[in-house]
């Protein structure tokens, strides 16, 4: 094993070099790649005015019984899903959900950081326009599918979440 170490250290640089991208990066830079939207990117700023009418699990009637009338500010919005976040956060749905959130919104931001560097890189050095045009093609391609990705578990995670709060007997 010890004779094979060399073979390790690209494996292990590569590993150092995509935390150190994803870290590059704060959540709500991650927030906007992924949703779209400069301001109040985060997927809980929309829970109440927007995403809880597209969920057919959320009896609105109920969650409005259980946590009062909703707030209509992206902020407000942001802080009463939270809350309520905080509420079911070990109920497995809402980990396992939340997990692929977290992972496809970092891949996202990992995918725009590669578009930029070596989609740049690759406009300058390859031999051929369309080889770079190809190349920088699929590195986009590669964002905007991660994009989406993180988009639609982002909004399963917040629905998920106002969800199981609906259905909950008990006012948060």
């Amino acid at each position: 094993m010890l004779k094979h170490w060399q073979a390790l250290i690209p494996a292990g640089l590569g590993a150092v070099l995509i935390g150190v991208i994803n870290g590059l990066l704060d959540i709500q830079t991650k927030a906007r790649l992924v949703f779209w939207r400069w301001h109040d990117p985060l997927p809980g700023c929309r829970a109440f005015s927007y995403y809880l009418h597209r969920d057919a699990r959320i009896d609105i009637g109920t969650l409005k019984t259980n946590v009062g009338p909703f707030p209509t500010t992206s902020s407000e919005q942001n802080a009463l899903w939270y809350k309520l976040y905080k509420s079911v956060e070990d109920d497995p749905r809402v980990l396992q959900v939340h997990r692929m959130f977290l992972l496809t919104r970092d891949y996202a931001g990992i995918a725009f950081m590669l578009l930029m560097v070596f989609g740049g890189i690759g406009v300058v050095t390859m031999q051929t326009y369309k080889t770079a045009l190809v190349f920088a093609a699929a590195l986009l391609a590669q964002f905007v599918l991660s994009a989406i990705a993180a988009r639609n578990y982002g909004v399963r995670f917040v629905n998920t979440v106002l969800a199981l709060k609906a259905a909950s007997r008990r006012p948060i």
